[in-house]
């Protein structure tokens, strides 16, 4: 998948012969991402696209204050933040280069795990990819709003997704190719499993449909009911082969629903008996 690259770091693919592990003789590491293993033969790194070039002479670095580089990257990530646009390693990397007036961070004597903000980005990132990745593949619908709901709980944030300082949850890029969302969105639709199942019950008894649900029918109609511009909107991920079980709790949350209003009206008509047989007590002892 496109997450994983983050979480292996680009190893195990291109490195010798047959795949079987142990570089063969030319095989280079990348200077921008720092990726292993790219075949002699390649021009570019396979993971990030920078081209090969020359290592920097080791004689000619004067190695870097790694705190002043980490400084820049601090800064500069949080302005990427401020704007609203997602924070990647490479890209702060490459800016913070640029800030230093170097191309490659190796040209300052320093690698990525010398710098403490963009280790910890390194880490954060692939950690946030696969999170995301293993909740949309092991949910049959998935929406964005829960997936902001399980990375809260699970990074112990206050509020938002915004804290990790990853930039936007909608930018993520994993996000644009799980959800598909809305480009024109700017917020996270507040919308639950829970509203999407109750959607679908509220679907199938409005058409009279308890069977052969289509898919895209019922999205283009939850839109519509929540004034959504498009199905894009809505921030949900569903697996097209989980209808059926779609259905079933669907029809579980219409029965719970039904179950907890019939509830509620026998509460409501054994207070009012209450209330009457007090009042009928009351005018009994009054009369005497």
């Amino acid at each position: 998948g496109k997450g994983g690259a983050a979480v292996t770091g680009g190893r195990g693919r291109g490195r010798g012969k047959g795949g079987k592990g142990g570089a063969t003789g030319g095989d280079w590491t990348c200077r921008r991402c720092e990726t292993e293993g790219n075949f002699a033969s390649r021009r570019e790194c396979h993971r990030c696209g920078a081209p090969r070039g020359a290592a920097p002479s080791k004689n000619a670095v004067a190695r870097a204050d790694p705190k002043v580089v980490s400084k820049h990257a601090k800064t500069l990530r949080k302005r990427l933040c401020e704007k609203g646009e997602a924070v990647r390693l490479l890209e702060l990397l490459d800016q913070t280069c640029l800030a230093l007036g170097v191309r490659y961070l190796d040209e300052l004597g320093l690698r990525i795990q010398d710098i403490d903000e963009l280790r910890a980005l390194r880490h954060l990132e692939g950690l946030v990819e696969l999170q995301i990745s293993a909740f949309v593949e092991s949910r049959f619908v998935a929406t964005l709003f829960d997936l902001e709901a399980e990375l809260v709980s699970v990074h112990g944030l206050r509020e938002s997704f915004d804290e990790l300082r990853l930039g936007p949850l909608l930018q993520q890029p994993l996000v644009g190719s799980k959800f598909l969302p809305d480009p024109a969105l700017r917020t996270i639709p507040q919308l639950s499993l829970g509203d999407v199942l109750k959607g679908l019950h509220r679907y199938r008894t409005e058409t009279k449909n308890f069977k052969n649900v289509e898919l895209v029918a019922f999205l283009n109609w939850l839109a519509a009911k929540r004034g959504a511009a498009s199905p894009r909107s809505l921030c949900v991920a569903v697996n097209k082969y989980a209808i059926g079980s779609m259905i079933k709790f669907s029809g579980k949350a219409g029965r719970d629903a039904k179950a907890a209003r019939e509830k509620a009206m026998r509460e409501l008509v054994d207070e009012r008996k209450a209330e009457f047989k007090a009042e009928l007590k009351a005018q009994e002892a009054a009369s005497k």
